[in-house]
């Protein structure tokens, strides 16, 4: 049989085999001419090595992308919270309890240790007191989604509960010597009363309201009797000599025992608790309502605002404040924890009085006899511009843009995952939106990787340095931000003790030592969550001192009663008061610290566990198993190639054999 026939198939079977092992063309293990030669005896090996390599090198590469599409799938599980019943939902809605995070708010006042130095153009000396330490607690109520889960609606308490032992041995009713707000406001308050018509024709009411005659025995029936007629007489020749501003601005100051021990200046002694928080029954503010008529009494508050505000229910923030949206991100990522209204707001109103409305709005009622603290009409997102006018409200800047509300509250950088230069927050202590920069890596936290972000230098420049900031009527100096419109008195923010500000501001006051470790605002971001997983918000509060002189007694023709009758064991001390020197001689535009809150909070080692476990440990296993692929990738390859040279050289070697 011909070499040739031995080689021909047989239908359905295969061919023998020649008596050469090594097949016709000289290889071992010879496939069959006809049928699938890839997968013969000797392509095998070959065929495994060249699957196994794409296998391995296809696992290499796809074994990162693949797990972090796992973790971004159940990172956006855990923190896009778009029904009552999301994995993270009680947490969202509540740090209270002990699954929540708690959050700490360390308050430091100023006391002034020379505030009658500071009447005659001494720098103000300041004593730090504090921390005073407080719990801070929030809670979402009438939470509501919308029908898709994209947006969530809530009104939001935030509360300060005292740590008294933490606070040891301060107390947050040790009481301090500072600027009194209410003085410093109320000039400009009681000129918005236009009182020309209303307080000259009823001084002898007036009068007798303060010094009544009735049930008493009649020595001090006459007593009050030779007050009362001089005092009529002061101020019938007051009201014709003075702006009433000042005037009843005096007989408030006269009249409040807040200023007992101290000059007829801008300060007054309080508790640390009542000048952060605010407090009822201020004492100026209610001898200004006893001035006032009948009809504008009883509209007239003697609340006293703080500067945070400590909400005491769910009925209490429902009343007080307005409804906040947010985007839940379901839809989009980048969307998460961001504001779509703050307070039914998407741009910046502020309103100071709620009795400065049009004729055609009803005034609110308030029981204001028994405490009740009014506020104005809530804010709805429908009013045209007049509309929000004649409800009271005003724009915070000039300008929409200024004024618009966007990012987050800063807990979420609104996107995930996150490794931007800026992030849009909205800074509600600011009542305007800002971006916060990219400073550094921090690696200090149980080894997890953040990225610490922080307020934007650019943003504490004043308008002659950045022209843009005029929007913000930042005309001062650098390191201050206005809050005056949002007050109705001179109040700026700034960094605690100064901090980046302009020189000029440490040198004008005694006290002060800024420091970046504990007076600067951070927020440090895991990035692949875009969490912030560790907080700093630190904001000091100042007001501004400048020369104003109340009404001066031996100014007035009338001088020479007061004389006259100065000698005399009846004249009281309110009369005293009213015909003592009452001028406020700074030595030039003063920013006078106030107070300063250290905010913050820090998620437990617990939770950083957790973390690495979960995100970086799955990273770990991902990346190893890429290397490793990638190893056995290699091995193959280099198998393979090793595999066919041998092939052609055995192939090489049988062709000159032959030869």
């Amino acid at each position: 049989m011909s070499e040739q026939s031995l080689h021909q198939p047989f239908l359905g079977r295969p061919t023998t085999l020649s008596s050469d092992p090594r097949g016709s063309d000289g290889d071992l293990y010879s496939s069959p001419k006809k049928g699938n030669k890839f997968f013969s005896g000797y392509n095998l090996p070959l065929c495994l090595l060249v699957v196994g390599a794409l296998i391995t090198l296809v696992s290499s590469l796809a074994a990162v992308p693949l797990v972090d599409y796992v973790i971004h799938s159940q990172v956006k599980a855990d923190v896009v919270v778009d029904d009552y019943s999301s994995p993270s939902y009680s947490s969202w809605v509540s740090n209270v309890g002990p699954d929540g995070l708690p959050i700490t708010y360390d308050v430091y006042v100023f006391d002034i240790a020379n505030h009658e130095d500071i009447l005659q153009g001494a720098k103000p000396s300041l004593t730090q007191m504090g921390p005073y330490r407080y719990k801070e607690t929030f809670t979402r109520h009438e939470v509501e989604f919308n029908k898709d889960g994209t947006e969530v609606s809530f009104y939001e308490q935030w509360t300060y509960n005292f740590d008294a032992d933490a606070s040891y041995p301060l107390h947050d009713s040790d009481e301090v010597v500072q600027a009194n707000l209410v003085a410093l406001g109320l000039k400009e308050m009681v000129d918005d009363l236009d009182l020309d018509n209303k307080i000259k024709p009823n001084i002898d009411t007036i009068v007798d309201k303060l010094i009544p005659v009735h049930d008493q025995p009649v020595k001090d029936k006459i007593k009050n009797e030779t007050e009362r007629v001089l005092l009529k007489n002061v101020l019938h020749k007051a009201v014709d000599n003075v702006e009433l501003g000042p005037l009843v601005t005096k007989l408030a100051v006269c009249l409040s025992s807040g200023t007992e021990g101290l000059s007829l200046g801008p300060f007054h002694r309080k508790s640390a608790r009542d000048l952060y928080f605010g407090y009822k029954d201020d004492e100026m503010l209610t001898s200004v309502k006893e001035l006032l008529p009948p009809d504008m009494a009883k509209t007239f508050s003697t609340y006293a605002p703080g500067l945070s505000e400590n909400y005491t229910s769910k009925e209490d923030v429902m009343r007080r404040d307005n409804i906040m949206v947010t985007y839940t991100g379901k839809d989009d990522l980048k969307k998460l924890g961001k504001f779509k209204v703050y307070a039914n707001m998407t741009h910046q109103y502020v309103c100071l009085d709620y009795t400065n409305v049009c004729d055609w709005v009803k005034v609110q009622e308030f029981d204001l006899d028994n405490g009740e603290i009014p506020v104005c009409y809530k804010f709805q997102e429908e009013w045209n511009e007049t509309e929000i006018q004649c409800h009271g409200y005003y724009p915070m800047f000039n300008g929409a843009e200024a004024n618009i509300i966007e990012g987050t509250d800063a807990s979420q950088t609104g996107e995930i995952p996150f490794d931007g230069e800026y992030f849009q927050v909205f800074i509600s202590d600011l009542y305007r939106s800002s971006k916060l920069k990219f400073f550094s890596e921090v690696n200090d936290w149980n080894d997890v990787t953040l990225r610490r972000y922080g307020i934007d230098p650019a943003d504490l420049l004043n308008a002659e340095h950045s022209p843009g900031q005029s929007d913000f009527y930042q005309f001062g100096y650098d390191g201050l931000e206005n809050m005056t419109n949002a007050a109705g008195f001179p109040l700026f923010a700034s960094k605690p003790h100064f901090l980046d500000g302009d020189p000029e501001l440490l040198k004008r006051v005694r006290g002060l030592s800024p420091n970046h470790l504990i007076h600067d605002t951070y927020v440090d971001v895991e990035p692949i969550t875009g969490v912030a997983f560790r907080v700093a918000k630190r904001l000091q509060l100042n007001t501004l001192l400048t020369n104003w002189r109340l009404p001066e007694w031996r100014d007035w023709e009338i001088q020479a009663l007061i004389e006259r009758h100065s000698n005399r064991d009846d004249i009281s001390d309110i009369f005293n008061c009213l015909a003592a020197n009452s001028s406020w001689d700074v030595s030039g535009a003063t920013y006078l610290p106030f107070a300063w809150a250290d905010e913050y909070y820090t998620y437990s080692d617990e939770d950083a566990d957790e973390f690495k476990g979960t995100v970086y440990g799955t990273q770990n296993i991902a990346q190893a198993v890429a290397l490793w692929a990638g190893v056995a990738s290699v091995a193959m390859c280099v198998s393979l190639i090793a595999l066919l040279g041998y092939r052609r050289r055995v192939r090489r070697a049988m062709k000159e054999s032959r030869g």
